[in-house]
């Protein structure tokens, strides 16, 4: 009977170590990010869909670093290659472009 209770407090002090380890690290609440995960995905997806597709403003173009600048110049500018998009389009691909290439 002294060791069921014995297996039972240490049972219950690792389940608080670990429930609060995990609150801890900021994994249950989110980070402080300022742009939610969200915008960052619909940016990667309008990028794909209507930025580089063949039909696109920018076709079969490889997406990097230089590419992203250009387009967030781009968008900036108000260019007419890029007005397709909405402007909360354009802000998620801007989130996309400075978080996926670490711009600013």
């Amino acid at each position: 009977m002294k060791s069921v209770k014995y297996f039972f407090v240490i049972g219950f002090v690792f389940q608080i170590l670990v429930v609060t380890s995990v609150l801890a690290s900021g994994s249950y609440g989110g980070g402080a990010n300022t742009h939610s995960i969200d915008d960052y995905s619909k940016g990667k997806v309008i990028v794909r869909n209507k930025v580089i597709c063949s039909s696109c403003p920018f076709p079969d173009n490889n997406i990097n670093k230089d590419f992203a600048h250009n387009v967030i110049e781009k968008i900036k500018a108000e260019d007419s290659a890029l007005s397709l998009l909405s402007k909360e389009e354009q802000k998620s691909v801007v989130v996309y472009f400075r978080k996926r290439f670490k711009l600013e």
